[in-house]
C-alpha cells in the first residue's frame, strides 16, 4: 500500500529523523527472531535488550514511537494464557481477544508524550470486553481514528479493521475520526478520502461505556429511543438465553435417518432425542426445520438405558473425551439446567447468533436450540409485541450504532447487545395495534405471500410508538436500506 500522511506535518518530520533508528530496530528484531529462549517463561527485559534506550542509571526510558499490527486471536483460544494476562495487564477481561493487551504494552514502553500507531480490529469500540481498553485510551490523547467497517483491508479477516493513533499524554483536544463502510479502498487517493471524511470529536464526548461516533441528529434519535422506556436487561420477567453447547455437534446432532434408525431399534430412545434448530434455520418471521435432532444426554442420565445410542456415541468417544471436562464422556459439554431445559418448551423469540440478514421469529413448537442461536422468553410483556420491536428498522438502526458486525457484514446478535434495546410500552392503543399487525404478518407469511407492505406498516407503528419525527424517520430509512 502507498504511504500516506496520517500524523500531520510535525510527526512527519519526526518520522524522517527517526529513519536510522528504525533501521537499527529492524536489525535488532531480526537478531531476536533468530534467538531461542532457554526457558518457556523467560521474561523479556526491555532494559537489557535495548540498553541504548536507558538513562545513565540503566533505567529503561522507553520508545519514541510504537507502531504495530496486533494479531486478532479470540479469547477462546487464549484459555491457557488467561492467568498470565490477568496477572500482568490492568485491562484484562476474560472475553478479550489478544489485540487489546498490545495497547497497554505499547503505553508501558512509550516515553511520555510520544506516539503509538496501530492497525487492528475495531471490535473493542463497542464490546463489553473493550471497556477497560476504552478507559485506558481515554486517559491518553487520541490523535486520529480511521475506521474501516466491513472494508476488506486484510484477506480472510474475521473482524473489521481500524487505524488508531495516539499519544501518551492526557488532553482534552479534539481528535479526528474518518470512516469507510462497506466499500473498497483506493490506495491512490486514500489520503484525500481520509481527509474528506474527517469529523472532529472531543474526548469528553466518548467514554469507557461505548464509543459511538455519530452526528448530533443521530444522537438525538438514540436519546429519544433510550428515554422512551426500559432496556430489556432491566425487566425481571424477560430472560435471554443461549442455545445448548454440545461440545461436539458431529456426535450430538443427528439427521432424520439416524434418528429413525435409533427409534426403530428401541422406542425408548425417543425420550432423549429432541428436534433442534440451528442458527442458519432461523429467518425473519419464520424458520425452516431442517430435520436435525439433538441427543439430549444431560448429566446423570443413565446411558445404559439407551445402549444403541451409547454404541453410536462410542464412534466419537476419543474426541468427546477430550472435551468432557468434569462430565462423563457421553454427556453434553454444557449440561442444560432444569430451568434452561424447561424454558425451551415455552413460547419464545428465537434468532441466530450471526446472520447476514436482520431477523427474529416466534417459536410455538418447543424446539431446542444449539449454541449458534439465542432465545427470549417473557412472563408479562406480550412476546409478539417484543418481536415486532426487535424486527423493526428502528432497532436495526439502533444496532448500527451499538452492535458489532463481522468483517463479512453479518450481524452479531449476542445477549448483551439485545439486552440494550429499549421497549416503549406507554401507548397501550399502539401496543394492541402492533400485536394485531404481527398476527396479520404471521398469517400472510404462512401462506407464502409477500409481507413487505405489512412490514412497512409495522415500521410506521413502531416509529409512532417512539414519537419520531418525519426528519428522524428519514434518517433511519436511509440508514437501513
Amino acid at each position: 500500500m502507498k504511504q500516506f500522511d496520517l500524523f500531520g506535518s510535525d510527526e512527519d518530520i519526526f518520522l524522517k529523523e527517526s529513519e536510522d533508528f528504525l533501521k537499527k530496530m529492524e536489525a535488532k528484531i531480526e537478531e531476536l527472531e533468530k534467538e531461542s529462549f532457554q526457558e518457556e517463561n523467560e521474561i523479556f527485559e526491555w532494559d537489557k535488550e535495548f540498553p541504548q534506550l536507558c538513562d545513565e542509571n540503566g533505567n529503561f526510558e522507553g520508545f519514541d514511537i510504537v507502531i504495530g499490527n496486533p494479531p486478532y486471536i479470540d479469547h477462546k483460544k487464549l484459555k491457557n494464557f488467561s492467568n498470565f494476562f490477568k496477572k500482568n495487564y490492568k485491562i484484562y477481561s476474560g472475553t478479550a481477544d489478544i489485540s487489546v493487551y498490545f495497547f497497554e504494552l505499547a503505553l508501558n514502553i512509550l516515553k511520555k508524550e510520544k506516539i503509538f500507531a496501530f492497525i487492528t480490529t475495531n471490535k473493542f469500540f463497542k464490546t463489553e470486553y473493550g471497556k477497560n481498553l476504552r478507559n485506558l485510551l481515554n486517559k491518553n490523547q487520541l490523535l486520529k481514528i480511521i475506521d474501516f467497517e466491513q472494508v476488506p483491508i486484510f484477506d480472510k479477516a474475521l473482524v473489521s479493521t481500524s487505524i488508531i493513533i495516539g499519544k501518551k499524554i492526557k488532553t482534552t483536544k479534539d481528535f479526528e475520526y474518518s470512516k469507510f463502510e462497506k466499500e473498497s479502498v483506493n490506495e491512490q487517493n486514500l489520503t484525500t478520502e481520509i481527509n474528506k471524511r474527517i469529523i472532529k470529536f472531543n474526548p469528553k464526548k466518548i467514554n469507557s461505556k461505548i464509543w459511538k461516533f455519530v452526528s448530533p441528529e443521530k444522537e438525538k434519535i438514540i436519546n429519544k429511543i433510550e428515554m422512551s422506556g426500559k432496556q430489556i436487561k432491566d425487566y425481571e420477567t424477560i430472560k435471554i438465553r443461549r442455545g445448548i453447547t454440545t461440545g461436539y455437534n458431529e456426535a450430538f446432532i443427528i439427521d432424520d435417518d439416524k434418528k429413525n434408525e435409533l427409534i426403530a431399534f428401541d422406542k425408548k430412545n425417543e425420550e432423549i432425542i429432541k428436534a433442534v434448530l440451528r442458527g442458519r434455520d432461523i429467518k425473519k418471521y419464520g424458520y425452516k426445520f431442517a430435520k436435525f435432532w439433538i441427543l439430549m444426554i444431560r448429566k446423570n442420565i443413565d446411558i445404559e438405558k439407551y445402549p444403541k445410542i451409547k454404541e453410536y456415541l462410542k464412534k466419537h468417544k476419543k474426541k468427546l473425551s477430550k472435551k468432557a471436562g468434569n462430565n462423563k464422556w457421553y454427556e453434553l459439554q454444557a449440561n442444560p439446567s432444569y430451568d434452561l431445559y424447561e424454558s425451551f418448551k415455552k413460547q419464545k423469540i428465537i434468532w441466530a447468533l450471526t446472520s447476514n440478514k436482520w431477523g427474529f421469529c416466534l417459536d410455538n413448537e418447543k424446539y431446542f436450540l444449539i449454541s449458534g442461536a439465542f432465545f427470549l422468553t417473557s412472563e408479562k410483556i406480550p412476546i409478539k409485541f417484543i418481536m415486532a420491536i426487535l424486527n423493526s428498522k428502528l432497532m436495526k438502526f439502533y444496532f448500527s450504532i451499538f452492535g458489532v458486525m463481522t468483517a463479512g457484514g453479518a450481524f452479531t446478535l449476542k445477549r448483551a447487545t439485545i439486552e440494550r434495546f429499549t421497549l416503549s410500552e406507554k401507548n397501550h392503543n399502539l401496543k394492541d395495534k402492533i400485536i394485531k399487525k404481527i398476527d396479520e404478518i404471521t398469517r400472510i407469511k404462512n401462506l407464502n405471500k409477500d409481507i413487505k407492505n405489512l412490514e412497512c406498516e409495522m415500521d410506521i407503528l413502531i416509529y409512532k410508538l417512539y414519537n419520531l419525527t418525519k426528519e428522524e424517520i428519514k434518517i433511519i430509512e436511509n440508514e437501513t436500506i
